[in-house]
Order: C-alpha cells, then structure tokens, then sequence
C-alpha cells in the first residue's frame, strides 16, 4: 500500500514491482463508485504478467478518499492530481519515466482525458470510457433527480430506495447537499472538453 500526497492530503494506492530494472508503468483509476482494489483484477495482474509496473490509486472525490477527506469532492482540474501521482510514482528506479501508461475507467475516463491535456510525462492514455462532456453524460442517465428537493428527500428515500443511495453518493462525490446544484458543480460542466487540445499517444512498446 502507498499513500499518494496531494495538497494538504494522501491519496490511497496500490503500487506493483514487476520486476528488476527499468520498466514501463501503468497508472490506474476506476470512476464515481470504483475501487482500487477491483482494479488489480481488472487490469493489474494481467499487466504485471506481462512486465508492467503497476499503481492503483483513487483521487479526490472517489471511493476511499470521500469517506477519509469529506471536504474533498470531484475538482475540475483533474490534471493536478495526476501530476502529483506522477511525481510520486518517478521518484521509484524501476520505473522507466519515458514509458508512462495512464489508465481511467468509467468516469476516470473522463479524468484522463482531461489529465493528458496538461501532464505531458504521460506517453499513452485509455479512456475507458472516452467521456468529453460530463454535463451530456450524466443527462443521458436521465434528470429527474435534479428535480427533488432536499427538504423532499425524506419522502423520496422511503418511497425509492434506490434514490436514497444514488443521492447519498452522488451528492458528497460533488460537494453539494441538494441535488438541484449538481449542474453547477459537475467537473468542467461549463463547456465540452477542448478535442483539439487530446493529444494522440501512440503506444511505443
């Protein structure tokens, strides 16, 4: 286990040495509910057998961090966190710094992206799911819990349960208490990501 500092706070992780020398190296993160943990059996172990040095983390906002750091939510400059994951991570001699993978699913899809605009020591990004407009993302999952208000939740969370856990964890993720404010506060919710500014990045071993 590793713990990541970022700012005034550490971010938990998971690091991997495949083996000896120098070697390339995947940065890994889930999305809105994802763990670190179910990482390794998604993508970590599989890496590790071919030779890949592997770190799992989670950022602000995400699972393990929400519950550690209420007070920090999803940020829109995702960048920043990714930079200090780097840092972390080069400081290790195995890790060969020219042979970067950087690794977002779900909504870490959208955290990458974002992220390779601005940390060019990342020499290959996926985006599993390559999501650009966070604000048309989550509006194809439907808007009607934008519409409850918060002195209704009471009645809604004994009627639906379901709604009960998606507000509960949607809500702290982003630092509002009442849903109607999500629009306002959605990572770069006010405009598309810039696509001219993704860079192409080839893999190179």
């Amino acid at each position: 286990m590793v713990e990541i500092p970022f700012e005034d706070i550490k971010l938990p992780g998971y690091y991997f040495k495949a083996g000896e020398g120098e070697r390339p190296t995947l940065i890994v993160m889930s999305g809105f509910d994802g763990t670190a943990e179910e990482l390794y059996f998604y993508i970590g172990a599989g890496a590790l057998q071919r030779g890949y040095n592997v770190l799992l983390f989670e950022g602000p906002g995400q699972v393990g961090p929400i519950h550690l750091y209420p007070d920090k939510p999803f940020r829109p400059d995702y960048h920043g966190v990714i930079k200090a994951v780097v840092d972390f991570i080069i400081t290790r001699k195995e890790v060969d710094e020219d042979k970067l993978v950087l690794v977002g699913y779900s909504l870490g899809g959208y955290f990458v992206s974002e992220a390779v605009i601005h940390e060019k020591r990342i020499r290959a990004c996926v985006a599993d799911s390559p999501i650009v407009d966070i604000v048309e993302y989550y509006q194809g999952m439907g808007t009607e819990m934008l519409d409850i208000d918060e002195k209704d939740y009471p009645y809604v969370f004994k009627k639906y349960p379901m709604a009960r856990w998606a507000i509960e964890s949607i809500n702290p993720r982003y630092g509002v208490k009442n849903s109607k404010n999500l629009p306002r506060r959605s990572p770069n919710s006010t405009s598309k990501m810039n696509l001219k500014k993704l860079p192409a990045l080839p893999w190179l071993w």
